[in-house]
């Protein structure tokens, strides 16, 4: 099947520029006549139906990601531990700071199946702006919570080391 008559990759939103419309026919229906004209049409930028999209090595780039995504048996990223369908539709239009997207953060978990975490943050803000994932990641993998401090001693005396040797 090729990538233009595949019903993934069709695209809805010409859909409603391809028909006819029956100019000045009168219709009726019960006692009642109408001009088919009289008819409101959907607002011209109104997006199409979003559909679900197979991920995999088929995706070129992170625009490919126009529905939720769906993985195939055998994934066990981090990524499809915790996408749910809220947190696409949450997550699927926002940008963090820099300009990085959510789409962006999950192209590589979502090409590439077989990673463990699935996710990559494009700056320091992407933690921020996509916390409601990440957040959920880092407490799996790290195994504590966006409230866990780490303290660390940057005191180089209290290093406990073995003396170098007069070549270092």
């Amino acid at each position: 099947m090729s990538h233009q008559s595949d019903p993934k990759f069709l695209d809805h939103s010409q859909s409603r520029h391809d028909t006819i419309p029956a100019q000045n026919s009168v219709h009726r229906q019960g006692t009642e006549d109408y001009n088919a004209n009289d008819f409101e049409e959907p607002e011209p930028n109104e997006e199409a139906p979003e559909e679900d999209i197979e991920v995999g090595q088929h995706l070129k780039s992170p625009d490919d990601l126009f529905g939720y995504p769906i993985f195939p048996p055998g994934t066990h990223s981090l990524l499809k531990k915790f996408m749910t369908r809220e947190l696409w539709n949450n997550g699927k239009n926002l940008v963090d700071s820099h300009g990085y997207t959510f789409k962006h953060a999950i192209f590589t978990g979502c090409k590439n199946v077989d990673s463990h975490i699935g996710v990559i943050a494009g700056s320091h803000d992407s933690y921020n702006a996509f916390a409601e994932l990440f957040d959920q990641i880092i407490q799996d993998y790290h195994g504590h919570e966006k409230e866990a401090v780490h303290h660390s001693d940057m005191d180089y005396t209290k290093l406990k080391c073995p003396p170098f040797t007069p070549k270092e």
